[in-house]
């Protein structure tokens, strides 16, 4: 049976932001449950866009 993907939202763009090493925390105690595929998703990443739109992009709604 295939895992489930769940993205983990890094929900800040600001400068000095915390979230990157929150999401990585919060990723690596989700990877050892063993029971889906986690993915970090930065929205800083793609900042030439509209938060919503990026999500979207990505999962495909």
């Amino acid at each position: 049976m295939k895992q489930l993907s769940i993205g983990i939202i890094l929900g800040s763009t600001r400068q000095g932001r915390v979230s990157p090493q929150v999401g990585n925390w919060v990723k690596g105690i989700a990877d050892g449950r063993g029971d889906a595929n986690y993915e970090i998703v930065d929205i800083a990443a793609r900042s030439g866009r509209s938060r919503a739109s990026n999500i979207f992009d990505i999962y495909g709604f």
